[in-house]
């Protein structure tokens, strides 16, 4: 799940997964600050990108100066997400090997990446970045388990993406052993 966390002057955007494993619970929390439109008003809006979507279950917040918002759904398993410019967010779907596009508070039908993934335990898509190289093409950085001839291997590539397009160009920048594993690949 996705949500939103507004105080006056900016928004985080946050997920969280909770996944329990025997008797263990796993919880993995990604935040990001973005500053607010100067004309916002965070009493009616707590942002102008998201809109807000009923929860019949909401995280618990302690901070009485914190509000919690579900702005998005329709993600599986999200690991990490990188902001592309102030209305294009990059996420990643661990277990799909999928980087999904949320443009404009809008989470698209189709994934704009597609990796062929381990998934087993803690591998997966694991994580992702983006280095805003110009305005129109950007380098992004993935991070994911594959196999490669029966071999697990954890990896960083390197690719580039022009917003439209699918990416491009991967290069593999780093290549570690996914043994012994399944566990710790991040």
């Amino acid at each position: 799940m996705i949500v939103a966390l507004s105080i006056a002057t900016s928004m985080t955007i946050s997920f969280y997964l909770e996944s329990k494993i025997g008797a263990m619970k796993q919880t993995l929390t990604v935040t990001a600050n973005i500053p607010l439109p100067e004309n916002s008003n965070s009493e009616k809006n707590s942002n102008s990108i998201f809109n807000v979507l009923p929860d019949s279950d909401p995280p618990t917040v302690l901070d009485e100066s914190l509000k919690v918002q579900k702005v998005i759904s329709g993600l599986a398993y999200p690991t990490s997400m990188t902001f592309v410019d102030q209305v294009d967010i990059l996420i990643s779907e661990k277990d799909s090997g999928m980087v999904r596009l949320v443009s404009n508070g809008t989470l698209k039908p189709n994934p704009v990446f597609a990796a062929i993934i381990e998934k087993e335990n803690e591998r997966g898509l694991l994580g992702i970045s983006v280095a805003n190289s110009t305005d129109k093409l950007k380098t992004l950085f993935l991070y994911f388990t594959e196999s490669d001839n029966n071999e697990v291997r954890n990896r960083v590539y390197k690719f580039n993406w022009d917003s439209i397009a699918k990416f491009s160009d991967g290069t593999l920048l780093l290549d570690l052993p996914g043994e012994p594993g399944p566990n710790h690949d991040g």
